[in-house]
This record gives structure tokens, C-alpha cells and sequence, in this order.
């Protein structure tokens, strides 16, 4: 990493405030704090201020934003206060709170942002449907309990109602719907944006870019680091830096380069196994508890010690050894997201529009006796999962029977559970997708003798540890 390149603090959502920013400045427009309730400020050329806004399609009226609405949209963007607003939402005031639910249901996480991707992802990754419209259709708002209180934050509470606000609320019929949808979060993380065969692509890009950071430039002279932290250049950070990096004719860029070979051609790294964690498990929480570097040195520490029984030299790279925490879960780490939701029956459902915000009824939870059937066996799930950045089988092999033994605890005597038997052995992941229907990180996968790699450094292991 050159000098000058700390990477800094970044999530997407601050980056799109940044963008946010930009496109008003592009417009010569600029919020002005010193009057929320006012039109935007005039700072160049380009659209009057006063005739920024948004139309009425029926009365064909020109409702103009104010420095106020730039606030509001974002924080529905962040998901919380602005940080110069010291925890405060200053967007809308409290008999409007609940529009923050909308977009970023801070509460629950039930908003149209996931709503949207999940029904998108839904169609063209898994080709099927998922049909959340009823959420949608029968959202409501009533006061409820806080069900997240912000830390730093306090909710516009309702008076003597400590605690107290507007929120997004459902009918209680919904409750099974609701968990559907959590579940589709589920299901979506598993089998499509933690899939291990997408993580082998992910890793390779994320080293293709740390490798080509220190010697490529974009625009103004600045980093891929530097970048995101600039809205001119960072506008330009799409897919296209692969291929900048690919045909620069830097040398240095060699290794990076050689890198995306492998990526065109399919040649991915290689998932090897995973280990799931269990709560209940107090051998296997202690391995959550380390960090990748300690998982890598115990496995270098094991390979080591399986070796020395054979007075032999053997050593395994731990760099090029990929250790992955993965955690997936509905929505609430390991609790049940639904009981973040609130509910009404359905005689509190009659002529909720006709009355005033201070006699709306109160959204209350639903115990979850009333949808046990549906509930998942765990809320979370978590598991170390190990790549492998060559593709050699004896490697691979070697970094397999490695992680074994750390952790199985043998890393300091002979294997004498190897993780195969007779003619089977484990397999690794190649470029055939024949697998990618059926299996997941849990199974056993084995492969006839025909197909298993060098092994005869490991039988005399296990032969040894015999006598």
C-alpha cells in the first residue's frame, strides 16, 4: 500500500449522502441549515431553487423541497440521524415518524428497501416468485412501543406515553407473512450472496484489488482508496476497473493481471470445508472467538506437526489460506425478528382512517405461540469456512487435513480421524456446476478413488499413528 493510502472509514450509504450532495451542487443547489423550512440555496447556475420540487400528478401543482426534506431523504438513506444533528431527527416531526419506517425500518427491518431487492432477487437468481404485495397493501400506523430504541436517540414519545411513537404496523393475520419474509432473508444470504462459489469470485476481486491499489491511478491522480471519498472519481468506480487494471501497461500491474486471467477463465480459488458453530458448543465458540490470522497460524502450527512424525520438511503457506466467519440470520442476529413487528387485530383494523393521531390504538406483539409452526429451528446461523487460493489437490488436500486437525484439537499429536475413509475423499470445489443445485456447505461431498489426489505423505501418517 503506497504512502498516503489509510483506507478510509466507508459504508455505501454515507457514500451515497456524498453522491446526494454532488448532484445538488451539479444542479447549483445547496441545503442551507440556517433555514430547513425555506427552498434551497442558490450557489450557481442551474435549477431555480424555487422551482425545485415535486409535482402533484393530480393537481398538477409544484410542491418545492426545502433544506428540511434534503434531511429527511438522508436520513431514510442512513438509517438513523445525521451526525452534525447530534442523534436527532430533524427530518420530519413526530406525528411523521413513521415515515422513516418505510424506507429503513430501523424497528424491524421490514421496509421497501428490502422488500424490493428480495422480489427482484428472488425472480432472476432462484427463477421463482416471492410475493410480499399484502405487506405493502395492508401496512397501517398506529402508536406501539418502541420495539429498537436507538442508543444516543430518543423517539418523539407521545405525551405521559414514555417510549411511545407512530410506526408501521400490520394486521395481525400477517404474522405468518411476515416471518415469510424474514425467512426469504434467510434464504437469499444462504444461497445466493454468501453461495461459496460467489465468495471464491469475491475474494479473487478483493485481492485484485489490493494488488493493483499501490500502483494504479484514476483520475486527479488518486487511488482506488482515495477515490471513495471524492464524488468526481468515485462516480467512476464501476466493473470497468477490472478491465483498467487488465490492459494497464504497467509492469507492476503484472501479478494483478495474471489474476483476472484466472477469473475469465473460470479458474476460481477453491472452497475447501467449513466447521458450523454451535451456541451449545463451547470447543467450537472458542474458534468463532479467534481471529483469521490465529485460525491461519494453527493450521500452519498443525501441517507442521503432522510432517515432523515423518522427519520430513513440509510447511503450508498460510497466505495462501482464505478463513471466513461467516454469519447468516433472519434479520436480528440470533433473536426472532418478529417479535420487532406490531400488530392489530382486526376490530382495531375498522376505521383506523378516520380516526386523529391521538386516539389511534396501540400495535402490540404477537407471541409467537400463535405461529410456532413456521418458526425456523435457529435464528442464525455461523460457521468458519475455509478457501484455498491455489488449485493444486495435494494442496488443497493439505489445507484440508490441516484445518482438521487444528481443529479437532490434534494439531500437537498424529491425525487419527482423518476426514476420509477407505476409497472416499473430500472434493473441492471445481468449474463444474453440477453441484451447485443440491449441496451446501454441510454435506459431506466425496469423490471415487479415481478421481483423489496424492495422498501416499498422509496414509503414512495415519499408518504410523496405528502402531
Amino acid at each position: 500500500m503506497a504512502a498516503g493510502d489509510v483506507p478510509p472509514p466507508f459504508c455505501h450509504e454515507e457514500a451515497s449522502l456524498m453522491m446526494f450532495d454532488a448532484i445538488l451542487k451539479e444542479l447549483g443547489l445547496e441545503m442551507d441549515r440556517t433555514k430547513l423550512d425555506e427552498p434551497l440555496k442558490q450557489i450557481g447556475d442551474g435549477i431555480n431553487a424555487s422551482g425545485f420540487g415535486v409535482k402533484n400528478s393530480n393537481r398538477g401543482d409544484l410542491t418545492v423541497l426545502h433544506s428540511r426534506d434534503i434531511i429527511f431523504i438522508k436520513e431514510c438513506i442512513l438509517g438513523e440521524p445525521l451526525e452534525e444533528n447530534k442523534g436527532q431527527f430533524l427530518g420530519r416531526s413526530r406525528d411523521k415518524e413513521f415515515l422513516y419506517d418505510i424506507v429503513s425500518n430501523r424497528h424491524s427491518g421490514l421496509d421497501v428497501d428490502k422488500l424490493d431487492y428480495f422480489m427482484r432477487d428472488t425472480q432472476h437468481c432462484l427463477a421463482t416468485k416471492a410475493d410480499f404485495s399484502l405487506l405493502i397493501e395492508e401496512v397501517r400506523v398506529a402508536r406501539a412501543l418502541c420495539t429498537d430504541p436507538m442508543p444516543g436517540h430518543q423517539c418523539r414519545n407521545f405525551p405521559n406515553e414514555p417510549n411511545y411513537h407512530l410506526m408501521t404496523v400490520w394486521p395481525d393475520k400477517l404474522v405468518v407473512t411476515a416471518m415469510g419474509f424474514f425467512k426469504k432473508r434467510m434464504e437469499l444470504h444462504k444461497n445466493i450472496y454468501t453461495h461459496r462459489k460467489v465468495k471464491c469470485v469475491e475474494h479473487m476481486i478483493v485481492d485484485i484489488l489490493e494488488m493493483a491499489m499501490p500502483y494504479l491511478r484514476l483520475e486527479k491522480g488518486l487511488s482506488i482508496l482515495q477515490a471513495v471519498k471524492d464524488p468526481e472519481v468515485y462516480v467512476h468506480l464501476d466493473d470497468s476497473i477490472i478491465e483498467r487494471i487488465q490492459f494497464s501497461d504497467k509492469v507492476e500491474l503484472k501479478p494483478a493481471q495474471d489474476l483476472i486471467k484466472r477469473l475469465k477463465r473460470r479458474d476460481l480459488y477453491k472452497f475447501i470445508t467449513s466447521k458450523s458453530i454451535s451456541n451449545d458448543d463451547p470447543d467450537s465458540e472458542k474458534y468463532w472467538n479467534m481471529d483469521e490470522e490465529q485460525i491461519k497460524d494453527g493450521m500452519v502450527h498443525a501441517a507442521k506437526n503432522q510432517a515432523a512424525l515423518l522427519e520430513e520438511y513440509f510447511e503450508l503457506d498460510k497466505d495462501i489460506i482464505i478463513v471466513e466467519k461467516l454469519k447468516i440470520h433472519h434479520g436480528k442476529s440470533d433473536k426472532n425478528p418478529v417479535d420487532r413487528l406490531r400488530f392489530l387485530s382486526k376490530a382495531e383494523m375498522i376505521d383506523l382512517y378516520d380516526l386523529p393521531v391521538e386516539q389511534l390504538p396501540e400495535a402490540k406483539l404477537v407471541d409467537d405461540s400463535n405461529y410456532r409452526s413456521f418458526l425456523p429451528h435457529s435464528f442464525q446461523d455461523r460457521m468458519l469456512r475455509i478457501f484455498c487460493k491455489k488449485n493444486d489437490p495435494n494442496i488443497l488436500h493439505s489445507v484440508h487435513v490441516a484445518f482438521e486437525a487444528f481443529i479437532s484439537g490434534e494439531a500437537d499429536g498424529p491425525i487419527t480421524t482423518l476426514p476420509y475413509s477407505g476409497q472416499s475423499l473430500p472434493v473441492f470445489l471445481t468449474q463444474d456446476d453440477s453441484d451447485s443445485s443440491g449441496s451446501n456447505d454441510e454435506e459431506e461431498i466425496t469423490a471415487s478413488a479415481s478421481k483423489r489426489p496424492n495422498i501416499s505423505f498422509y496414509e503414512e501418517i495415519k499408518k504410523r499413528s496405528k502402531r
